[in-house]
């Protein structure tokens, strides 16, 4: 299944919201409108309104009022209802599949912005629909732009978006490691500001990187905690995303009860939203299930929602997608007719959109129908049309596309800088006018204040009389204040000293405590930590005491076994066998010497097969990885199915790290035999930077994870093993859901 629409859907983000309520119908807006025509202002917010509202349901309705709501505002000159005017419009374009005229749209709207964080959000737009044209990495660039202007504006809600957006065209390009790194300085911002939506899209993001490597068990886990967040916030379209991927993640693993179930929700909260492109996507989705269950009845319900729900909005490119699936589940019924009229209405679509890759794909689900119908020389024929239009796609990449956007993008920046600058002029001459205007205000201020000044010179004129002479009659009372408080001075001058003293001698008593009791104290901290050290180091000496005498061990009666008995059962068995050679035996007493020699050879077989288990040539020479394949290659395919899945083991791994997980793939995988009732079985061997990692997952009864016994000596051997490499073991079971055991040893 393919997420990307889903979730990019949710990346545009509005500049400015409008002024009028939510709840208000289109039909009440409409009607108001009417009612507003002297009100330009009013009418321009209602025309916003009603674009907003017409996006997701009807977008050449919300096309329509995008562009009377962009002439409107351009008239008025209200830049943040020019800005809002420009928001819509891009996306209505988006939303028709018209995205170059959606990248200009942005564009011209950048000019229009003033702000850092008007800035970065228009700039994080054309990012948006640059991936939708294929172009991830000038996405990249466009987004790192935008993410300096976020930086600028502090905004830390907009740095977080960014950076999600950022770790987006990352995963697209399978760039994995550089999109998590992105992500988790995005899930730092959103914790920060506690937003929980934008802490749900991050973990959706983070479970499509671990769907797309093929991690289903962690793509689930993060999807369900994007689940988690949006639920508190009753997100309806965010939950929907994710219940999109959980369901994606049971049909990858052929859990199609569960995909159906997770995608009708999806579905379901879809249609409460009335978005009709993801419901016609919903509907898509679970129109592949049920093809792939062979329910091609409600197969077919589901892509004629899908399809007509595509053409009343008119998304061109997902109709295409829409038509082939159709055509495929006509295919699978045997209605050739209808395959090929939905095969022909998707190939001229993809003829008059120039959309190659859909006509390719058209041109492949032709080549199916033909081999359906028998016709496979056509069929043939058609597959080699398919693959000469994937070289003429790849050269027009290469060649003539660079050349026409390069051109059309210098041609739309000269415009764009034309427009700027009769935008600078025209702001040049109205800030020239409003500098006259508050030169004249200047001025009367002026003339004022010297009134104001005047009035006041002769009031102080007459203040200073009257200070005058009250200077002559309280100067008497000054003297005598004076030398009363020159000997209140010297009082407090004397009790200061003798507080300044006291003072001294309790601060250096009080510091000389402290500083002992530090010192004592960091002295019996530093004590204990050694001795807590100095345990562990024994207790590592004495676990690896164990661990290499207990292998010493096996290889000792391996080669005691093999070495010895095995030497003295070949020898007796070649005796037997030349003396019942020699020996002139009856009938019964031959049958009996053959049931001897046969005995003797089994015995023989079993002690080979002891001593290989105990320590196999296999991990001695080729390593861990031939060795499991070896031990596994033993069992029998008929009582259970082992899928082995190793990365980045050619070379060999440290020798005691490799006895270890061979250990304990031995003991799970002879657990697994005998008491889960599982008929299939993945174990996965994972070596990268950070070290090994083993996944054991198999789709048996499962146990209540609660009544483990640690102590039991199966699952005590694991944990110790692990332990003792400072690795990590996590078991994942529960009644009826199979068990999952994963395993971590750093390098």
């Amino acid at each position: 299944m393919n997420f990307n629409k889903t979730i990019i859907s949710a990346f545009f983000c509005l500049l400015t919201t409008n002024s009028f309520a939510q709840k208000t119908s289109i039909q009440d807006l409409k009607e108001k409108i009417s009612a507003y025509q002297i009100n330009d202002t009013t009418k321009l917010k209602l025309l916003l309104n009603v674009s907003s509202k017409y996006l997701n349901q009807q977008i050449d309705s919300a096309l329509k009022y995008a562009n009377e709501s962009k002439i409107l505002a351009t008239k008025l000159k209200i830049r943040k209802f020019e800005l809002e005017a420009y928001e819509y419009l891009g996306r209505a374009h988006a939303g028709k599949g018209n995205f170059k005229e959606a990248l200009l749209i942005f564009q011209k709207e950048e000019l229009l912005a003033t702000s850092s964080a008007e800035k970065s959000q228009t700039i994080r737009n054309q990012g948006n629909i640059l991936i939708e044209l294929g172009q991830t990495n000038q996405a990249i660039t466009t987004y790192l732009r935008s993410l300096e202007f976020a930086n600028l504006s502090n905004d830390k809600f907009t740095i977080a978006a960014t950076l999600n957006n950022i770790a987006y065209v990352y995963r697209q390009q399978a760039k994995y490691e550089e999109a998590i790194s992105y992500l988790l300085k995005a899930i730092k911002l959103g914790e920060e500001i506690n937003n929980q939506n934008l802490l749900g899209s991050i973990h959706n993001q983070i479970a499509l990187i671990q769907y797309n490597r093929k991690i289903y068990h962690d793509a689930q886990k993060y999807a369900t905690q994007a689940l988690n967040y949006y639920n508190k916030l009753d997100d309806k379209q965010g939950k929907a995303i994710s219940y999109t991927i959980i369901g994606g993640c049971y049909s990858e693993k052929g859990d199609m009860l569960n995909a159906s179930k997770y995608i009708k929700e999806a579905y379901q909260l879809n249609i409460a939203l009335g978005d009709k492109r993801q419901i016609a996507s919903s509907a898509q989705n679970l129109a592949e299930i049920e093809l792939k269950n062979k329910n091609y009845r409600n197969a077919l319900t589901y892509s004629n929602i899908g399809v007509n729900g595509l053409k009343e909005i008119n998304v061109v490119i997902n109709l295409i997608g829409a038509y082939i699936t159709r055509a495929k589940i006509y295919i699978a019924t045997k209605d050739f007719k209808q395959a090929e009229e939905d095969l022909k209405l998707a190939f001229a679509l993809s003829k008059s959109g120039n959309y190659k890759a859909q006509e390719k794909r058209s041109i492949e689900t032709l080549a199916l129908l033909k081999a359906a119908e028998g016709n496979h020389a056509e069929a043939f024929e058609t597959i080699i049309k398919a693959n000469s239009l994937n070289d003429s796609l790849l050269n027009e990449v290469n060649s003539k596309q660079i050349n026409e956007l390069r051109t059309k993008y210098e041609t739309d920046k000269k415009q764009q800088e034309i427009e700027f600058l009769n935008q600078k002029s025209k702001f040049q001459e109205l800030s020239i006018f409003n500098k006259n205007l508050e030169i004249d205000k200047q001025m009367l201020s002026i003339k004022n204040q010297k009134l104001d000044i005047n009035n006041k010179n002769l009031k102080i004129i007459k203040n200073e009389n009257d200070i005058k002479q009250k200077l002559l009659e309280t100067g008497e009372q000054k003297q005598k204040i004076k030398s009363l408080h020159q000997q209140s001075i010297i009082h407090q001058l004397q009790l200061k000293q003798r507080n300044i003293f006291l003072g001294i001698i309790l601060a250096l008593f009080f510091t000389g405590s402290i500083i002992s009791y530090l010192f004592y104290n960091q002295k019996k901290l530093k004590a204990k930590a050694e001795l807590q050290k100095e345990i562990n180091n024994q207790q590592e000496l004495a676990a690896l005491a164990v661990l290499n005498a207990e292998e010493r061990e096996r290889r000792r009666i391996a080669g005691d076994l093999h070495d010895g008995v095995g030497q003295i059962l070949s020898a007796a068995l070649m005796n037997m066998n030349g003396l019942f050679k020699k020996l002139k035996l009856t009938p019964e007493e031959n049958l009996q010497a053959q049931q001897t020699l046969a005995l003797v050879n089994d015995s023989y077989d079993e002690m080979r097969s002891i001593s290989h288990q105990m320590m196999p040539n296999a991990l001695i020479k080729a390593g861990l990885s031939s060795a499991v394949k070896e031990f596994l290659n033993k069992i029998d395919k008929d009582i259970i199915k082992i899928n082995l899945e190793t990365v980045g083991l050619k070379q060999r791994i440290n020798e005691q790290t490799e006895t270890v997980l061979y250990r304990i793939i031995q003991e799970t995988v002879n657990n697994v035999i005998k008491h889960s009732g599982a008929n299939k079985l993945d174990i996965i061997l994972i070596k990268d930077e950070d070290g090994i990692s083993a996944t054991i997952e198999d789709n048996g009864k499962g146990f209540d994870k609660g009544k483990l016994k640690k102590d039991g000596f199966g699952i005590s051997s694991i944990y110790s093993r692990v332990a003792f490499l400072k690795g990590t073991v996590d078991i994942d079971t529960a009644p009826g859901k199979g068990t999952l055991i994963s395993i971590h040893i750093p390098d």
